[in-house]
């Protein structure tokens, strides 16, 4: 496999680097030529509609096998004269495909095994630290074999993880989110801003009006974690569930089956399914999650900051 997939890789590497272009020659021409397809590549990955980005893994992802470690280095090597091109435009597409979270060596790797098929997940670990780490802690546990996904709302949704099956369970403990409001906006962006894009005419009283909703949240006694990429809850990520109260997740989590911008800022984003999203997609509450393993994982020890249960 690593064989053949070496030989993949270098010939898609060649042939992204002496492809010729229509408008220049030479070096400058063959790396814009490059930059041009792998823009296209990157795009077809991240596109919004999950038949083009199922064609885009499926003739590239999957061929390298990229749920070994190995493969997806030999990925990243075979991308990576592109990435340190002289000529911006073909380091730039490049970067952006490194970023993808199907080619990020960096990124631990959780399978979710049902129905006889199976999900991965890429989980954020520089995203939410202490999240992944409880996630790979439970995992590695066999905490979440047998559970099941308890909630499913179809274009929503799909929540698992709670060992009571009825959404008001956790592992013994709790931990605390992990939300950025700087990397929402939430720095800059006032109340009445935010209210009346919502809902555009919404009246807002005074006292809050000027205020940044950062500024808002913490005054309701909600605390933010500085320095983090939070990320946006659209489709095909997995975040923390939780009561509706800050810092109340433990085990169960959702995995968004469409783009739920309402949820931004309330729930850790914490991994992307990055393989078996049409299994997501015909989940069915009650179905039972078999069997969860980690692929991967960085080599530290992955140590938990819990709060505790009330």
């Amino acid at each position: 496999m690593a064989r053949r997939c070496l030989l993949v890789v270098w010939g898609l590497a060649a042939a992204l680097l002496v492809r010729p272009a229509a408008a220049q020659s030479g070096p400058a021409g063959n790396a814009l030529a490059a930059a041009e397809h792998v823009d296209k590549l990157a795009k077809a990955l991240s596109d919004p509609d999950p038949d083009k980005r199922a064609r885009a893994e499926k003739g590239f992802l999957e061929p390298l096998g990229l749920g070994s470690r190995a493969d997806v280095e030999l990925a990243r090597k075979g991308l990576s004269p592109l990435k340190d091109s002289t000529n911006k435009e073909a380091a730039a597409a490049a970067q952006r495909l490194l970023e993808h979270p199907a080619l990020s060596l960096a990124l631990p790797r959780v399978r979710l095994r049902l129905k006889q098929e199976e999900l991965e997940i890429a989980l954020f670990e520089d995203d939410a630290p202490n999240t992944v780490a409880n996630f790979i802690t439970l995992v590695e546990k066999k905490f979440y074999d047998g559970l099941t996904f308890h909630r499913v709302v179809t274009n929503f949704m799909a929540q698992g993880g709670c060992p009571k099956g009825d959404g008001t369970g956790n592992p013994g403990y709790k931990i605390p989110d992990e939300i950025c409001a700087e990397a929402l906006g939430w720095d800059k962006l006032t109340v009445k801003e935010y209210l009346q894009k919502k809902t555009p005419g919404a009246k807002v009283q005074d006292e809050v009006a000027s205020m940044t909703l950062q500024e808002y949240y913490e005054a309701l006694g909600i605390k933010f974690t500085p320095n983090l990429k939070t990320r946006p809850v659209r489709r095909g990520v997995v975040a923390m569930a939780h009561s509706g109260a800050p810092n109340s997740g433990g085990s169960q989590f959702f995995i968004a089956q469409g783009d739920s911008p309402d949820l931004d800022g309330r729930h850790t984003v914490f991994g992307v399914v990055v393989r078996g999203m049409s299994l997501v997609d015909g989940l069915r509450s009650g179905d039972k999650m078999e069997q969860l393993e980690v692929l991967w994982k960085r080599s530290h020890p992955y140590e938990v900051r819990k709060l505790p249960a009330k």
